[in-house]
């Protein structure tokens, strides 16, 4: 269960902000994102968003994954949740398959960026 996702979107287009809290129960676990939480989606080269585009059934899940690279939650257990959220949110299997490998195998960039801009910047805007 999951609340509704509100955003607003950035001037640059390809960024938005929570507007309001967002807040996803999986099972056990309550995951919880404040608003003002700044996300691109998905990160889908532009290359193949004819294929697969930056929202979809899967924009829930992109963002959690955000937050959780954000706050270093772990990379394994991050890309890991973010294939179990698609799966919940029924994203088709050839799709959230394609989508985790690309963060298991392409994320280790982002993953490591956050690791030096959590120190320095947050990542809200009021």
């Amino acid at each position: 269960m999951r609340s509704p996702l509100t955003v607003t979107f950035n001037d640059d287009g390809r960024t938005c902000k929570l507007a309001e809290d967002f807040t996803w129960t999986f099972g056990d676990e309550t995951y919880f994102i404040p608003k003002g939480f700044m996300s691109d989606f998905a990160s889908i080269p532009r290359a193949m968003r004819s294929i697969i585009p930056q929202l979809g059934l899967f924009t829930h899940a992109a963002i959690l994954h955000d937050w959780n690279y954000w706050h270093q939650a772990g990379k394994k257990f991050s890309d890991k949740l973010f294939l179990k959220m698609m799966k919940d949110s029924k994203v088709p299997f050839w799709k959230r398959q394609s989508m985790y490998l690309a963060v298991k195998l392409g994320g280790h960039k982002a993953y490591k960026k956050h690791q030096t801009d959590n120190h320095t910047v947050t990542n809200y805007q009021d």
